[in-house]
């Protein structure tokens, strides 16, 4: 499991920054070494806002950045995503740090048994 918490989206959007996509050039980059696994992409967000919007934006975040590895040339068939909102936090949401550190995509690397 890769876990990155420092890719970043405009506020309240799916739409990766200059940032987050640097940081993603340097993931796609390991994960072409890792051609024996299919890849799951997790979004996910911190508490504030609505349970409904928050799930639904981190699918459209973990579907942005799958996409945005596609599009780099991730093999499709390898891939997928899945939103799962503020239901995993890894801290407490009680401050602002660790609401930042909450907001994260992960990786889940799964070897091919094929």
């Amino acid at each position: 499991k890769m876990r990155i918490s420092n890719i970043e989206f405009d506020f309240g959007s799916e739409r990766l920054t200059g940032k987050g996509k640097d940081i993603l050039d340097r993931v796609y980059s390991i994960l072409k070494k890792y051609r024996g696994y299919d890849i799951t992409v997790e979004g996910h967000t911190d508490d504030i806002g609505k349970d409904d919007l928050n799930l639904e934006l981190s699918e459209r975040r973990a579907k942005s950045v799958m996409n945005y590895l596609i599009d780099k040339g991730m093999d499709e068939g390898r891939i997928r995503f899945m939103g799962m909102g503020e239901t995993v936090p890894l801290y407490p949401n009680t401050t602002d740090e660790n609401r930042r550190r909450n907001r994260r995509v992960e990786f889940l690397l799964i070897k091919r048994t094929d």
